[in-house]
């Protein structure tokens, strides 16, 4: 059996502490990072390997997420379009974090994608372990590191900007007018951003390029939204939704994207049909969160789960009816930690001035808690 990834060919993902990854399914190597080797050297001594290793039929050790579900079509579909099926070395796809600057603490985030938990735990609201201590790491930034990075940016189609928040990090505004100044508006550009920070000399410079592909994170209708990616404000993320629209092509695709979880679950309905009145064919998806797995929705029980999906477009309420009813079998049970769990919770809704009660969802009403 052949199995090829152009993720491995044609990829390279580069985290905000400077690790190296073909693609951001893969696992961490504690000896793959931009201080230890230089891209060139880890394409041709790590990936290009790899690559051999799977023409073999092979998964290589770290690709264990796509022997359940072949994540790699799509990379290959991406660079097949990039390169009208000729075979090419290049690294044609760049994705990368040049640091975990951010200006949210998301709910279910953590200190390495976001420096924000030390704003937080600064002002002693609550924070999860995982978020705990943040720094901002930046290694990305360092001249050695940023030159080798431009150096390997000759013939990419694709930059993939996330972070942290890309839009607060100057490295991003730096690598775009690099670009811009060797004529590749060509390039096509993906961003994550939490519209927090829709500043002007960030949307004038994107907007130069000819295809752009913008995934929008948002989690939640009105308060509830601020809380769980504090310290953002619902009002002003729309209004910065509508800014972005009005510099949209014809060739891009954005994307709002929401992370479910227990907390936004009952909650979701109202974002869907409030995004759905703005702005009618502006395509929404979503991820069901996975971890922290104690935020996982297959801990509701059935009723509680059912009852939720009211309200939920039919294409995505049957992508949670099949996760949830394939997820509940095999995860283990809260039960012995749900006071703690639900202690925690309200910590950080009190913290931020809220009340639990405020996500709608029974599950945080169980007796008990």
């Amino acid at each position: 059996m052949t199995i090829t990834c152009k993720a491995i060919k044609n990829g390279i993902c580069i985290s905000g502490q400077g690790d190296y990854r073909p693609c951001y399914l893969h696992d961490f190597n504690p000896d793959h990072t931009v201080e230890k080797m230089s891209i060139e050297e880890y394409r041709q001594t790590v990936l290009f390997p790899m690559y051999d290793k799977m023409k073999a039929g092979e998964f290589p050790e770290g690709c264990w997420k796509c022997k359940a579900t072949p994540h790699y079509t799509f990379f290959n579909e991406e660079v097949a379009d990039y390169t009208n099926n000729t075979l090419t070395d290049d690294l044609l796809i760049l994705d990368i974090s040049f640091s975990n600057l951010c200006n949210n603490g998301c709910i279910m985030c953590n200190s390495r994608n976001s420096s924000y938990y030390k704003k937080i735990e600064d002002k002693n609201m609550f924070v999860w372990g995982g978020q705990k201590n943040a720094i901002t790491t930046n290694i990305n930034h360092t001249d050695k590191i940023y030159k080798n990075i431009l150096e390997n940016s000759t013939n990419i189609k694709e930059l993939y900007l996330k972070g942290g928040e890309p839009t607060v990090d100057e490295k991003a505004l730096e690598i775009l007018d690099y670009l811009i100044e060797n004529k590749r508006l060509d390039v096509t550009i993906r961003l994550n951003t939490n519209l927090t920070n829709t500043n002007k000399k960030f949307l004038d410079r994107v907007e130069k390029f000819y295809r752009k592909r913008i995934a929008f994170s948002i989690d939640a209708y009105g308060e509830l939204n601020n809380i769980l990616r504090h310290p953002s404000n619902y009002e002003a993320v729309i209004k910065n939704l509508q800014l972005w629209k009005d510099i949209q092509h014809d060739y891009d695709s954005y994307d709002v994207t929401s992370v479910i979880s227990l907390y936004n679950f009952y909650n979701f309905p109202k974002l869907y049909n409030h995004i759905k009145q703005l702005w009618p064919d502006l395509h929404h998806s979503i991820n069901i969160l996975q971890t922290p797995l104690y935020m996982d929705i297959a801990h509701m029980d059935e009723k509680t789960f059912v009852r939720g999906l009211h309200g939920y477009p039919a294409h995505l309420k049957d992508k949670l009816k099949s996760y949830y009813y394939n997820k509940i079998k095999n995860i283990k049970s809260i039960e012995e930690t749900q006071q703690d769990f639900f202690k925690r919770s309200r910590q950080w809704f009190e913290t931020r001035n809220a009340n639990i009660s405020i996500t709608e969802n029974p599950f945080f009403n169980r007796k008990g808690k």
